[in-house]
């Protein structure tokens, strides 16, 4: 996508990621990552480099370079890169990092597109059709009808296809679960962290709430596209504001004890049209991985009751018919009428969710 004209010497291969097409050159980055993808938040990178006694300054200066290139045109990094291949020393971690962040964006802004356009009145909102408002002043702004629960509800966790993924808010070990507390109700889960510690978004979303709201302290709220919400709390400082789209492992913000809180912690919170759901129905927080891909949910009185299987849900696309959906997945079109309880001439609708298999 954003390559130098210069060839690449003995040893460097240009590969492409499965996920997107990135060009690199060999394996090298400025910032090891535990999976090429997500991307990571530069500032925290510059943050704890400024804060150190004696930084680095040509780290420093290579940082902001690849933030520089995010408001440059096509023409304008390629220009970039290709002066980079000229000097006596070729700074391939550095191009690759700008190659990865220029392809992240423009990923994003793909999304963003399309997903715009398939909301219904033109909403920006992630599932929108779920909630009907967008309040970026309330963590819990909504009022449900509790005379007419919804039951059976199918959430898609991970989704390569329609860019759904998880990433670990924080590595630390849980201090508080979900549930009774002398008392009261805990509608989310501890995590212990320090001060300063990055804190990242759970899946890719729109940040509805970003501010400080009573005992939750400074608090982030993100709309994610499966219709879920997760709220991070207690945080010292913000990495995002209301109405921002992040990625899946975006820094959100940093670790605090903001709020009422007894020391520093992540109060995270998984919700569903304002319910919430216990965090270790989907995620197990021991390897820190999505417990399966698809979450199933029923209402109770107190919250959401969800258990998580690896059922596949296919989101029907403009052109779709159920002969290339079978052959996608590998199944019979019996097996897919009999789990969806349709036809082999039923008419599929733009965005009708088929049931594959589970």
């Amino acid at each position: 996508m954003h390559a130098g004209s210069n060839p690449l010497p003995t040893g460097h291969e240009t590969r492409k990621d499965t996920a997107s097409a990135v060009v690199m050159y060999g394996d090298s980055l400025l910032i090891e990552r535990p999976s090429f993808f997500p991307n990571r938040d530069y500032n925290v990178e510059l943050d704890s480099l400024l804060m150190a006694e004696d930084f680095d300054a040509e780290r420093v200066a290579q940082l902001r370079l690849i933030q520089t290139a995010g408001s440059l045109s096509n023409a304008q990094v390629t220009s970039l890169i290709d002066s980079l291949f000229t000097l006596s020393e070729v700074p391939y971690p550095l191009i690759n990092e700008i190659n990865l962040y220029i392809t992240m964006l423009e990923n994003q802004r793909a999304r963003h597109s399309i997903f715009a356009a398939e909301v219904p009145h033109g909403s920006p909102h992630p599932a929108q059709q779920l909630y009907g408002n967008w309040n970026e002043e309330v963590p819990h702004p909504y009022k449900l009808n509790h005379t007419n629960p919804d039951t059976g509800f199918y959430l898609k966790l991970r989704d390569t296809l329609w860019f759904c993924d998880y990433y670990h808010p924080h590595n630390g070990p849980v201090t508080s679960r979900f549930g009774w507390r002398y008392g009261r109700r805990h509608s989310g889960i501890d995590v212990d962290l320090e001060v300063w510690d990055p804190v990242h978004a759970a899946f890719a979303g729109q940040v509805r709430v970003a501010r400080f709201y009573g005992g939750y302290g400074r608090v982030v709220v993100i709309r994610h596209y499966n219709g879920l919400e997760t709220l991070y709390a207690h945080l010292h400082r913000f990495k995002v504001k209301a109405g921002d789209y992040v990625e899946a492992g975006d820094v959100i913000g940093l670790g605090g004890s903001s709020g009422r809180s007894t020391g520093s912690h992540l109060h995270f919170e998984v919700r569903f049209r304002g319910e919430p759901v216990n965090p270790e129905n989907l995620i197990d927080f021991r390897t820190q991985t999505l417990v399966g891909d698809t979450l199933v949910l029923h209402k109770t009185p107190h919250w959401y009751v969800g258990r998580t299987t690896n059922v596949t849900i296919h989101r029907v696309e403009k052109g779709d018919y159920l002969h290339k959906i079978a052959q996608q997945y590998g199944v019979s079109i019996q097996e897919i009428c009999e789990l969806n309880g349709i036809r082999r001439n039923s008419t599929l609708r733009v965005g009708q969710r088929l049931r594959i298999s589970g």
